[in-house]
Order: C-alpha cells, then structure tokens, then sequence
C-alpha cells in the first residue's frame, strides 16, 4: 500500500524534530504533495531529511508558494530521498535574512538525492532557492550509490547566496550521477547574490555527466579553484540547442586560484572531457591561472574541445582564457576579443603533449577588440607544441616584444 500525505493551505510546521529521519514527515512508498501557503521553519533531523524523508519508490510534489527556511539535518536539510522522485516547480527554500538558509552537517544542503535500487530523480522548474548550506553541495547532493541518479533543472528556477565549503556551492554531483540544466538563473550582480565554494562555486562533478544545454545564466559565483564548475572526472557538455538566442552565459564569475569558470582536473585512472560548443563567456577572472578554463589531465589525453563561443574581457595572471597544464586542447570557430594576461593574453600552454593545443580557427583580436599581454599577447608557450592551422588573428598586443 501507498501512503499519501496532502498539505496545502497556511498549514504552518515549526520546531519539530526526529531523533533519526524525516523532521516533519518519514515517507515510506508513498506520496507526499505539498502546495498553496504552507511553510516550514527550524524543523531538525539528527539523521536525515530536516523535513521530509523519502524511501523506496516515494514521490514528493512541491509548488505554489511554500516556503521552507532553517531547517537542518546531516544530510539533506529539507528534503532526503532514497529510489524516489522529487518534482518542485515553485516554492522558497531559504531567505535572504541572515539564519533562513537550510543547512546540512554533511550533504545537500536543501536536498539529498541517492539510491539503492531503483533510479532517484529531482526534477526542478521553478523556486527559490536562497543561502542554503552545507561542506558538500549547499543546496544539492546527487549521492554516490551505484544506480541512475538524476538532476533536471529547467525554467525559473534560481539558486543564489548558496554555500560549500568545500565542493560544489550549490550541485554536488557523484559518482554515476548525472545534471541536465537546460536553464536557470545560478548567482547575480548583487554582492551576495553569487554561489560559492573552495571547489566549484555552482558545481562539483565527480560523476557521469554534467549537461549544459540552454540559456541558463552564471553570474558573479566564486571559488578557490572552478569559479562556476570544478571537473574531476565525467563528460562536460555546454551548448546551445538551437541558435546563440538559447545559449548559455558566464558572466563576473570568479576563482581566487585557478580557472574562472571551470577548472578540469582528471587524475590518473579517471575519464573526463570537457566539450564547449557555444557560450558567452565575459569578464570572468582568475587571479592565478586561465580566466575561462583551466586544464589538467594526468594522462595527458585530448581533455577538451572548444568548439564555439563568444569569450570577451576575461583576465588571469596566465591565460586569459585557457591554462593548458597538461593535456591536449582543441580550438575552432570561437571569437576571442579583449581579454588579458600577465602571459598569454588568451593561451597559456605548459603542456609537454605533442599537439598540446590545436587551434582549427576563430577570430582572435580584431579592431579595438585585440587581446593583450605583458607576454605573448594571444599565446605563450612555456612546453609542448602549439598547431595552428586557421584562424584570423588581429590586433593583439604584447607589451614586452
């Protein structure tokens, strides 16, 4: 039998607590369906699950204008959900009040998302999402169990001011995981709008996939190393699905170390990829090293095609867009203009690979649009070999000649 829990209305929860799962509600093959007005607040797991706790094939449905502010538990601060589903088209999770975010001591700072037997999904269309916190995933954790786990988020759905420690600000994705984001708003121009972490200020992936396929917006989000994304292992895909309309932007965001919007890090007995195949990339920045991208693949494999995209204004101690630690790199089509570097206004290769990077093509520089340098105003090669067999390069600048 299917249990079903309905709550809609002003039906207000406050101060419960659940020595082990599920603060408010422990649902066990059932349906829990939560609308209108209702709101929770302080509500506390000591194990998981701050408000609702999710198990074996559950479904939870959220929309309208619940709101649920400071809840806790170890992992997942709201929502815990094992073999089930989880559909959210509206709603605050959050504040912008100092004490409103939810937290977790461990995972998933608003939702927990793993699975034993069966596929686990989250699906978000819509909501707030606000300050929430956790060390890993600050508002999201896509769990590590073998199986079919999977984050959707799409439409209105925005996610600023959320916290990691250390990985992943507001996505933790794990092993076998898989994020499909094909909008969304991730940050914004206000000082505290931006999501941040020491690894990935919106996203960590260490599992299959990661997709980012639509117009969603990064905008102002931090981290030590991957101001956006951090990639330790698994694809990484960002396109756009039909014209440059629907592409997806990065705008502002930061790393206090390394790559200022993803920083691609595949040891030995790992797989990843990063493919680029149109974005806008603008005024992001890192103070070490590639102001876009930086690359590290230990097994020195071809890591990352960027096949399209606009990357304008971006700025690094080296590589105003790319970093090429180690690994090959393969460029075509893409427009670089404006961006700047201690070395390498737009490439800073240390890669010992033959064919480390191949650029096929695009525009470099252009009238008052070149890149520059105080070394190497496009490119400077520290190791390895650069191929360029296309491309139109103009009006860059070096100030050391």
């Amino acid at each position: 039998e299917k249990g079903t829990v309905t709550i809609s209305g002003n039906a207000s929860f406050s101060g419960n607590t659940a020595i082990g799962n599920g603060g408010v509600i422990y649902s066990e093959k059932g349906t829990v369906t939560i609308s209108g007005n209702a709101s929770f607040s302080g509500n506390t797991a000591t194990g998981n699950g701050g408000v609702i706790y999710n198990d074996e094939y559950g479904e939870v449905t959220i929309s309208d204008n619940v709101s649920f502010t400071d809840n806790k538990a170890t992992n997942g601060g709201v929502i815990c959900s094992w073999d089930g589903t989880v559909n959210i088209s509206g709603g605050t999770f959050g504040g912008t009040a100092d004490g409103e975010g939810n937290t977790a001591t461990g995972f998933g700072g608003v939702i927990y998302n793993d699975c034993y037997n069966a596929d686990s999904t989250v699906t978000i269309t819509d909501g707030d999402f606000i300050k929430n916190s956790a060390p890993n995933g600050g508002v999201i954790y896509n769990g590590d169990s073998q199986g079919s786990k999977i984050i959707a988020i799409s439409g209105n759905a925005s996610f600023s001011g959320n916290t990691a420690t250390s990985n992943g600000g507001v996505i933790y994705n794990d092993e076998y995981g898989e994020v499909t984001i094909s909008d969304g708003t991730f940050g914004g121009t206000g000082t505290s709008d931006g999501n941040s972490a020491s690894y990935g200020g919106v996203i960590y992936n260490n599992g299959e996939k990661v997709d980012i396929v639509g117009s969603a917006e990064f905008c102002g989000n931090s981290a030590t190393f991957g101001g956006v994304i951090y990639n330790k292992q698994g694809t990484l895909l960002i396109s756009h699905p039909d014209s440059y309309d629907t592409s997806p932007s990065f705008t502002n965001n930061t790393a206090t170390g390394s790559g200022g919007v993803i920083y691609d890090s595949v040891y030995q007995g790992y797989t990843g990829k990063v493919i680029i195949r149109g974005a806008f990339f603008t005024g992001n920045k890192a103070t070490n090293n590639g102001g876009v991208i930086y690359v590290y693949d230990e097994q020195g494999s071809e890591a990352v095609y960027i096949i399209d995209g606009a990357y304008s204004g971006n700025t690094a101690a080296n590589g105003g867009v790319l970093y090429n630690a180690k690994g090959i790199t393969t460029i075509s089509y893409v427009s670089c203009t404006n961006n700047s570097a201690t070395n390498g206004g737009v490439i800073y290769n240390k890669s010992t690979s033959a064919d480390a990077v191949k650029i096929k093509g695009g525009l470099f520089g252009g009238e008052d649009a070149g890149n520059s340098a105080t070394n190497g105003g496009v490119i400077y090669s520290a190791a390895g070999t650069i191929t360029i067999s296309g491309g139109t390069f103009a009006n860059n600048k070096a100030e050391n000649t």
